[in-house]
């Protein structure tokens, strides 16, 4: 009567232990860098190559991409995770753009999905305000 329950107690701790060696060997599969403070400049032109987005922990391949609603101002490469811009953004009509970015780690019967949000400031360069600083500094 007694080996059975052995076996149970067992069978928990070696599922336990499994768990926890999975764990450590592979990590938590998250974002590298974010977006946070990444600034964009107004009137950067289209098409250029404005971040890349990077993860850890992955027990797979990693596969990129962005929530739909973004997608008419960013393109997301999803092989590299490089974010280029689709069209010039102008900081009048737009001060400021969440946009979401999602990461899926599709491995061996695994499949998770990372999502960071942000938000992005074009920045207007006036270059009269830059003098000012600059001869401002220099007194």
């Amino acid at each position: 009567m007694e080996h059975p329950i052995r076996l149970s107690i067992v069978t928990q701790l070696t599922v336990a232990f499994l768990l926890a060696i999975l764990h450590s060997v592979y990590g938590e599969f998250q974002f590298t860098k974010f977006m946070q403070d990444y600034n964009l400049f107004e009137n950067t032109p289209e098409g250029s190559l404005n971040y890349t987005l990077q993860t850890t922990g992955a027990t797979g391949q990693v596969l990129y991409n962005s929530k739909v609603d973004v997608r008419d101002v960013f393109q997301v490469n999803a092989q590299t995770g490089a974010v280029s811009l689709i069209r010039v953004i102008d900081r009048e009509d737009e001060p400021q753009i969440a946009v979401e970015f999602i990461a899926y780690d599709v491995g061996t019967n695994v499949e998770v999905t990372k999502q960071i949000v942000c938000k992005l400031y074009p920045f207007q360069l006036n270059i009269q305000s830059q003098m000012w600083r600059y001869l401002h500094n220099c007194t």
